[in-house]
């Protein structure tokens, strides 16, 4: 697997885009005017010129980073565990094997929240139907704080909330609703197909950019595994900007299976909060290099896999005054919907160093 993830890559709550430990020079990119050094603490940059693309004048930064060995595979179960401390209090240690840059993912810091929903509402013949979660700050790497407050424990359904902090911390975090029931009678039929894609085994793996074009470090990204199908990236020309979607196969490098022998659902949260390679697949070739924190993420959840691989498609609905809305499906290979999940997004076109 390449270390190297594409503009907007994965981004989750406000303010968490960024890379520790970034080089202070970056060279300017042909075409654009550099930029004065900033001030102590921030990057070096350079200012393009107004973009119609963007319908504004932005600040492109493209970190370098030494796209070294890749980390042990990590235990996905094991890192988002959750220790109870009574009266609906657990608690988890994040660890920085899941970050999109400077805080974890944000569907990480989903999959722990719900794992304390889980744990809260105890063995139960009710699965997990439906999830919506608001970043309002980082939940950062480290002790994590989560409270769950059981709205309604039914017979067939309940709700449940929880709010997810560091530990201590006076910050918002993010707050989390789930609904969860037993299967009851109704209609049973899926009106979307999967898309067209080849096997896993018969698509390559990430192309390696050309020298001199910067690239981003996401450990999350070093955990998986990617097939593009349909998703350019900004360095080749080959391709125009057209509809405004981006298709790959993806998975974990260890799979993360319950004793069943089926995917964790939870890892799907993670999965699903992949949607911004889409925005630059309208733009085409030469997009800006940008970050798409996430405002909010919903996940719908239908059936279950033991494969490995997932087929993922993000689609981006609408893009406009800063802001950009997408949604993703979720394939197994056998041609089944596992999960949709909705976000709107908002851009930033600046590394902030955290």
């Amino acid at each position: 697997m390449r270390h190297d993830t594409l503009a907007g890559e994965g981004q989750p709550a406000p303010a968490r885009a960024g890379e520790s430990g970034l080089p202070r020079e970056l060279p300017a990119i042909p075409g654009a005017d550099a930029g004065s050094r900033p001030d102590s603490g921030r990057l070096d940059c350079v200012r393009p010129t107004h973009d119609s693309r963007a319908r504004s004048s932005f600040v492109t930064l493209r970190p370098i980073v030494d796209a070294g060995p890749l980390p042990e595979p990590a235990d996905f179960i094991a890192d988002t565990r959750v220790e109870p401390a009574g009266g609906g209090l657990y608690h988890c240690d994040l660890s920085d094997r899941w970050n999109a840059s400077v805080y974890p993912f944000g569907g990480i810091a989903c999959a722990v929240a719900l794992r304390a929903a889980q744990a809260e509402l105890g063995p139960s013949p009710q699965r997990l139907r439906t999830t919506t979660t608001v970043f309002i700050s980082p939940v950062p790497v480290g002790r994590i704080e989560i409270q769950v407050q059981r709205l309604r424990i039914g017979k067939s359904m309940s709700q449940l909330q929880v709010t997810a902090r560091a530990a201590g911390s006076s910050e918002g975090g993010l707050t989390l609703l789930a609904a969860y029931g037993q299967e009851r009678e109704g209609f049973t039929f899926v009106d979307s197909e999967p898309p067209e894609a080849p096997p896993p085994d018969q698509c390559s793996p990430p192309a390696d950019p050309p020298p001199g074009f910067q690239r981003w470090r996401s450990s999350f990204f070093e955990q998986m595994e990617s097939r593009p199908v349909r998703m350019n990236p900004p360095w080749q020309s080959d391709w125009t900007g057209g509809r405004a979607e981006a298709v790959r196969w993806l998975r974990f490098r260890r799979a993360p299976r319950l004793a069943d022998g089926t995917l964790d659902p939870l890892a799907l949260v993670a999965v699903s909060d992949t949607m911004p390679p889409a925005i630059g697949q309208k733009l085409g070739p030469g997009y800006p290099f940008f970050f798409a924190p996430s405002c909010d993420l919903t996940v719908h959840f239908f059936e279950s896999t033991r494969e490995d691989w997932l087929l993922v498609r993000s689609r981006c609905r609408h893009a406009g005054e800063g802001y950009a809305s997408a949604d993703c499906e979720i394939w197994s290979r056998d041609r089944r919907l596992l999960v949709y999940a909705t976000q709107t997004m908002y851009l930033r076109f600046e590394v902030p160093t955290g």
